[in-house]
C-alpha cells in the first residue's frame, strides 16, 4: 500500500508522527510518497534518512503546476481562518504527478491508532474517491422522533452547518439529495481518475470558482457530486463532530467513538496544541519522540515556566488592604510597587472584578502594570499626589 502526504517545513514534525504512527500499526510495510511544492531539501533529507529503511519505499515527487494554477490557489476566496496553502492543494494533482493507480491520501492533523491496510476491506474500485461523509442531506428523512432528540442537544450548532452546506451546495450547484465527502482521508484511485479525466475536470472548477470554503474539499465534492465510495467513520473521527447530519447509523458512529481507526483533529484543536488534552495527544507525543524531531512538547516547557514564576512571586507576595473599601488585591512583587525610600507607591487598580483566590488568599481585584522589555513588572502610578479613591477614566 502507498500513502499520499503533503506538507511544507513547518508541518514536517507532524507528518513524521503521522508516519511513526503508520510503521507501528502496520500488518506490511508501506511505501511512502510525498508530493510538495516548498519542502526545503534539509528536511527531505532528514526525512529520507529516518525512515527509508523502515518503509519499503520513500520518495518525494516536486510538483510541476502551471502558473495561473499557482495564482489561482494563492489567491481563491475562503474562510477568514483557513489560509490557501499550496499544499493543501496537491493531493487533487496525483493523478498526474504519480505513477501509481492507488494511493491513500492521509492530511497530517491525524494520529494513527489502528493498520491502514484495514481500509483496503471497505473500498469500492469503481468510485475515483472513497472516503467518509461529513454531510448527508438525507439525514431529514430519518424517524422524526430521532430528529427531535438530536437537535435538541445542540440546535444552534448544528443548524450552524445546515446554513454552511446549504450556501455551498448553491454556490457549486450540487443535488440537494447527495452526500459530501471529508477530503482528510481518502482512498484514492488514480487509475479511475486518469480514465475519467477527473482532475482536468477539476482544474476547470477551479479557475472559474472565486471562493471556496472548505478549499480544495469543496472543489472536490463539487465536481463528484456526490459520487463516491462511503467508509465507516472509524477511519475519519472529525465525522464526529457533525454525528447527527452525517447520517451514519449510531452504531458506526459509536464504533468511531470508542475504537477509532484515525483520529483526525480538523480546526484548530491539534494533538500538539496547549488546550488539547487526552489520550490521543499522548499518542501523538508518544510518536514525535520518535521522529527527526523528537521534542518535548512546548506546552510542557510553558508550564514549568509557569511554575517558576509563581514560586518566586510566592517568596515575595504582600496582601495589600485598599483605602477606598476593606478589598484586597494581591499577588504583588514587592520591589515593584515601592519607590527607593521603601515606600508604597500609589497605584491604580480595578475593582470590579470577580473575586478569585489566589495562593489561599481571595483576591478582589487587579493593579493596573505593565512588563518591560526585560521581563520585569511596572506599576501604573500617578505625577503627583492624589486622594486614594479617586476615579481614573
Amino acid at each position: 500500500m502507498k500513502i499520499l502526504l503533503s506538507f511544507n517545513d513547518a508541518y514536517a514534525p507532524h507528518a513524521a508522527a503521522v508516519i511513526t504512527g503508520l510503521i507501528r500499526h502496520s500488518s506490511q510495510k508501506l511505501s511512502v510518497v510525498v508530493l510538495y511544492y516548498d519542502l526545503s531539501e534539509e528536511t527531505r533529507d532528514k526525512l529520507y534518512k529516518y525512515y527509508a529503511e523502515r518503509l519499503l519505499s520513500f520518495e518525494f515527487v516536486k510538483a510541476d503546476l502551471a502558473p495561473n494554477i499557482i495564482e489561482k490557489l494563492q489567491t481563491i476566496r475562503t474562510q477568514f481562518y483557513l489560509k490557501s496553502n499550496i499544499d493543501t492543494w496537491l493531493r487533487l494533482f496525483a493523478s498526474s504527478h504519480l505513477s501509481d493507480d492507488y494511493v491513500v491520501w492521509l492530511d497530517c492533523d491525524i494520529v494513527i491508532t489502528d493498520d491502514i491496510c484495514k481500509i483496503l476491506e471497505e473500498v469500492d474500485d469503481k468510485y475515483c474517491v472513497s472516503a467518509c461523509k461529513e454531510y448527508d442531506p438525507l439525514y431529514k428523512l430519518k424517524d422524526v422522533n430521532a430528529c427531535h432528540e438530536a437537535f435538541s442537544e445542540d440546535f444552534k450548532y448544528l443548524m450552524s452547518y445546515e446554513a454552511h452546506y446549504f450556501r455551498t451546495y448553491e454556490y457549486y450547484g450540487l443535488p440537494h439529495n447527495v452526500s459530501y465527502l471529508s477530503a482528510g482521508i481518502m482512498y484514492m484511485n488514480l487509475k479511475k481518475w486518469r480514465e475519467t479525466h477527473l482532475e482536468s475536470r477539476i482544474v476547470e472548477k477551479l479557475l472559474e470558482s472565486d471562493y471556496a470554503f472548505a478549499l480544495d474539499q469543496d472543489i472536490l465534492n463539487s465536481v463528484l457530486k456526490g459520487q463516491f465510495g462511503i467508509l465507516s467513520p472509524k477511519w475519519n473521527t472529525a465525522i464526529l463532530c457533525r454525528r447527527y447530519i452525517s447520517n451514519y447509523d449510531s452504531s458506526l458512529l459509536q464504533e468511531a467513538e470508542l475504537n477509532p481507526c484515525i483520529v483526525h483533529l480538523g480546526g484548530a484543536a491539534k494533538p500538539w496544541n496547549e488546550q488539547f488534552g487526552g489520550l490521543y495527544r499522548k499518542m501523538y507525543w508518544d510518536y514525535r519522540l520518535d521522529t527527526p524531531w523528537p521534542a518535548r512538547p512546548h506546552w510542557k516547557r510553558r508550564l514549568k515556566n509557569k511554575y517558576k514564576i509563581v514560586n518566586f512571586m510566592a517568596k515575595t507576595m504582600y496582601r495589600l488592604k485598599t483605602f477606598v473599601r476593606p478589598q484586597e488585591i494581591h499577588p504583588l512583587v514587592a520591589n515593584s510597587f515601592m519607590d527607593a525610600n521603601g515606600q508604597f507607591l500609589k497605584k491604580f487598580f480595578v475593582a470590579n472584578f470577580a473575586p478569585r483566590t489566589m495562593m489561599g488568599i481571595e483576591s478582589q481585584g487587579m493593579i493596573l502594570s505593565a512588563v518591560d522589555a526585560d521581563e520585569s513588572l511596572s506599576v501604573v502610578t500617578t505625577t503627583k499626589d492624589v486622594k486614594p479613591g479617586s476615579q481614573v477614566g
